[in-house]
């Protein structure tokens, strides 16, 4: 229904924090199916049996109605609170936004980027973490995050990023919702290819 109405169709449920384009991706993670009564039944047993409010953050100019619907049946109930993105991100690094709607795209096309910044405890010093703004800290998903980086074998790595990518979703930190396609139109006399990253520079493209 999101995919629909937020995007006409193009795009896909998620069921991991990253594309299936993107190296490590885990062809046997699919989107969870929804389920109001279990979702009613763990909010009563965390304490609030007649649902919940909370503050939704929310970048400028992201369309929302069709997720706060979703969660609106399950008893929760989101109020939306909008800032410009230096607001937000500054709300994220200092941890003060409890809960959060945005999008996350690995630049390099690799898994890795996703599980190194959003999923390994945060560690100025090793350079990970630093997207980390839950304060998520699992030490064995940091080990085995380590360790596919040490790894040269392709299938060996990939065989790890595949198994982080299903203990951080296990854990439920971050909530999947929907990868979107990128579409762009161009002429046809124009010689440009899409990158992974979504960015476009004009300086790639030739005449």
């Amino acid at each position: 229904g999101m995919v629909d109405a937020l995007h006409s169709g193009h795009a896909e449920p998620a069921g991991q924090m990253v594309s299936q384009n993107v190296f490590g991706h885990h062809p046997e993670l699919e989107a969870s199916a929804q389920d109001v009564e279990k979702a009613k039944e763990l909010l009563s047993a965390a304490g609030y049996p007649d649902g919940i409010d909370l503050e939704l953050d929310v970048r400028q100019g992201r369309p929302v109605e069709p997720l706060l619907e979703a969660l609106a049946q399950a008893g929760i109930r989101a109020k939306v609170v909008t800032r410009p993105w230096d607001e937000t991100y500054s709300r994220l690094i200092e941890r003060r936004a409890s809960f959060y709607y945005g999008s996350w795209v690995c630049t390099s096309g690799d898994a890795g980027d996703s599980l190194d910044r959003k999923f390994h405890t945060r560690d100025a010093y090793l350079g990970y973490g630093d997207a980390n703004h839950a304060g998520y800290s699992n030490p064995e998903l940091d080990r085995l995050i380590e360790t596919s980086n040490t790894v040269l074998d392709l299938k060996e790595r990939q065989s790890l990023l595949q198994r982080a990518l299903e203990m951080a979703r296990d854990d439920w930190v971050y909530i999947p919702v929907l990868s979107k396609h990128e579409i762009f139109a161009m002429r046809a006399s124009l010689d440009w290819q899409a990158r992974q990253d979504s960015r476009i520079f004009a300086y790639q493209a030739r005449w």
